[in-house]
């Protein structure tokens, strides 16, 4: 991927191997409700371990059994969720309803003798109950990170505006990791990922995807939209398409792609082509997560879409967890971009 010096001079970056402090409300109140966690976890580590041995052996029957008792354990989860802190809430319901719905899904996935399959959504699944413990378990840094496989690296980016605020919603800070290990062939998400237009507007606003991904560009709002990109990296020019319409295309080439609607200034979306899939995007609360990480040296990186990149060398090994705290400076630059003739935006189209 390129980097503009000027953007890259905005970010300050700090760097700590402390655990790194959540909001008040979020991880800190998990210890509220350790005592149900003590019988929750166990069970669904079980089911888990059960799981992932059944895959291992292409045992499709007890694979499905198996994530179908990991489905059913996942109710109760709700036990252990934050009370106070209502966004720590949301998040916390949003991954233990993505656990639940990853474990449904491997158990149609196995029942249809679709192992290859089942055992990346395994993956996803791992991930998302690895992220799951380093924002809410309460001393996760010592229990470790459950049920990782390899390194996993965790922390927080807090993102400073122009005029030295603090910006209360840190999502979309892209952490990824760069490496000579870690340039090899990896697999296809069985998925394509998508940028969805609705309510005149790109969702969601920054998409990282694999290099060679499929990106599928729906229509799902009441009206036409033409998406195109004039980036080095790939430019394009999907045409316009009107509402219950799709259009696709396969991103090959690492680097920056900018994408715009041709009708509607107000719609911007970012796509970052990465050639691994060690990345992790920051939620609402600035946390972030990789995990499945190989050992060897790395370079850990960070773009945001008003700060810039930055970068610094990380040694993971043993299957150590790590931690970082990154604090992005915003530049307050922003560009006005044109039409895909290069022409200034009409008032109406």
């Amino acid at each position: 991927m390129t980097s503009d010096p000027s953007v890259i001079a905005g970010l300050l970056l700090v760097v700590s191997l402390a655990p790194v402090p959540l909001p008040a409300g979020s991880r800190a109140q998990a210890g509220e409700t350790d005592q149900q966690s003590e019988s929750v976890m166990p069970g669904m580590a079980k089911e888990f371990r059960a799981l992932e041995t059944a895959l291992a052996e292409g045992d499709a029957l007890a694979a499905r059994s198996r994530a179908a008792a990991l489905s059913d354990r996942g109710a109760g989860i709700a036990s252990v969720r934050p009370h106070r802190n209502v966004e720590a809430r949301d998040l916390f319901d949003a991954g233990a309803g993505r656990v639940r719905s990853l474990a449904a899904e491997i158990a149609e996935l196995a029942g249809a003798g679709q192992v290859p399959a089942a055992r990346q959504a395994l993956e996803e699944l791992r991930g998302a109950c690895v992220a799951c413990h380093v924002r809410f378990r309460a001393e996760d840094f010592d229990r470790g990170t459950l049920p990782a496989r390899d390194n996993t690296v965790s922390g927080e980016v807090a993102i400073v505006a122009a005029d030295g605020s603090r910006r209360v919603d840190r999502s979309n800070v892209l952490v990824f990791l760069e490496g000579t290990n870690l340039v090899r062939s990896w697999d296809l998400p069985r998925r394509n990922p998508r940028i969805t237009q609705i309510d005149v507007r790109f969702e969601p606003r920054v998409l990282p995807v694999l290099a060679g991904s499929t990106v599928e560009f729906p229509n799902d709002d009441v009206i036409y939209h033409n998406v195109f990109s004039l980036s080095e990296t790939q430019p394009f020019d999907l045409g316009s398409y009107g509402p219950g319409k799709n259009s696709s295309l396969v991103f090959a080439r690492t680097g920056l792609v900018q994408v715009y609607c041709n009708m509607h200034p107000q719609m911007a979306a970012t796509i970052i082509v990465l050639g691994n899939p060690c990345f992790g995007l920051t939620d609402r609360l600035g946390c972030f997560v990789i995990s499945g990480v190989p050992d060897g040296s790395h370079v850990l990186r960070t773009w945001h879409e008003h700060g810039g990149e930055t970068r610094e060398e990380i040694v993971l090994s043993g299957g150590v967890p790590a931690r970082r705290s990154i604090v992005v400076q915003e530049t307050g630059v922003t560009i006005k971009h044109k039409n895909k003739f290069g022409r200034p935006y009409r008032d109406k189209y």
